[in-house]
C-alpha cells in the first residue's frame, strides 16, 4: 500500500504527492530500534561499572587473610595505589597499615589508617582492631586519628621508621596479646631517643587483649601507674615468663602470670 505525502513543486505553486514505500518505513523502524538498543546497552554498562565490586590488581595471601592491592595510573600523571584487608569475602579494613598474625595465622591485629589532614577530625573507622576468624568477630581495641601500632610486625607498605618495640604481641600460650600503640591529634614529633630519631606520639599506651573475648585492659592498671604515663612494651624475657616495659623512661617488669590471673 502506498502512503500519500503532500509536497510542493519546485515553485511552491501546486502541491504534489510523494510516496513512502513499506521498505523505507521498515528501514526507519530498524534504525530507531537499533539506537534504542545501543542506549540501553550503554546504560547497562554504566550501571554495572557503578555497582559491581572493583577487581584488585593483585592479591597477597597472609594466612587466612588476603590483602587486595589496587593500582591506578593515567597518561601524564604519576600512578597511585591503595589496599584493603579481606577475610573470605568480608572486608576488614579499607586502608590497613601495620599488622600482626598469630602463629596459627587465623587471628590478626591491624591498624586501619585512612589519610586525613592534621586539622580535620579522625576519619570514621580509623584505629587498631583485632579480628578472630574462629568466631568471625572484629573488635575495636583503640580508636585514633593517627594510631601507630608499635609492635606491628607486617608493614603492608607503610614507611619504615625506627620502631619502639620489635616484640611479637602474641603470648606463648595464645591466651592474650600485648599491643603497644600511640596516637596524636596532629603529626607525631621527631625526637632523639637512645641515639636514634623516633616519632613521639602525644599518648603512648599498652593494651592487654584477651584473645578469646576481645576484652581490653590497660597495662598501666597492672603496673599501678597513671593512665597518662608513657608506657611502652619492650618485649618478653627469654623464657617468656616476664613482660618488659618502660614507663616514662623507667624500666618496669610484669610477670605473665599476673596477666593470666586477671
Amino acid at each position: 500500500m502506498l502512503v500519500p505525502v503532500l509536497a510542493l513543486d519546485g515553485w511552491g505553486s501546486r502541491p504534489r504527492e510523494k510516496t513512502r514505500t513499506p521498505s523505507m518505513q521498515k528501514s526507519v523502524r530498524c534504525v530507531l530500534i537499533g539506537m534504542g538498543s545501543l542506549v540501553a546497552l550503554v546504560a547497562a554498562i554504566v550501571l554495572l561499572a557503578l555497582f559491581l565490586p572493583e577487581s584488585p590488581s593483585e592479591i597477597e595471601h597472609m594466612g587466612a587473610f588476603d590483602v587486595y592491592r589496587f593500582h591506578y595510573s593515567n597518561i601524564g600523571e604519576p600512578g597511585h595505589s591503595r589496599k584493603e584487608l579481606w577475610y573470605r569475602g568480608k572486608r576488614l579494613a579499607e586502608d590497613p597499615a601495620l599488622a600482626s598474625l598469630n602463629p596459627a595465622q587465623d587471628r590478626i591485629i591491624f591498624v586501619n589508617a585512612t589519610d586525613s589532614s592534621p586539622g580535620e577530625p579522625a576519619p570514621k573507622g580509623n584505629g587498631i582492631y583485632y579480628f578472630d576468624s574462629q568466631n568471625q568477630k572484629k573488635y575495636l581495641l583503640a580508636g585514633g586519628k593517627f594510631a601507630d601500632y608499635y609492635n606491628g610486625e607486617i608493614g603492608l607498605g607503610v614507611a619504615s621508621f625506627p620502631r619502639k618495640s620489635n616484640s611479637t604481641p602474641w603470648s606463648p600460650d595464645g591466651s592474650f596479646a600485648v599491643v603497644g600503640y600511640g596516637d596524636s591529634k596532629g603529626l607525631p614529633k621527631a625526637v632523639l631517643e637512645n641515639g636514634q630519631v623516633v616519632l613521639r606520639d602525644e599518648t603512648e599506651r599498652v593494651l592487654l587483649v584477651d584473645l578469646a573475648t576481645g576484652e581490653v585492659r590497660s597495662a598501666a592498671d597492672l603496673l599501678d601507674v597513671s593512665d597518662l604515663a608513657r608506657v611502652i612494651f619492650r618485649g618478653w624475657s627469654d623464657d617468656k615468663s616476664t613482660l618488659f616495659f618502660s614507663v616514662d623512661a623507667e624500666k618496669r617488669t610484669l610477670p605473665v602470670s599476673a596477666v593470666e590471673k586477671r
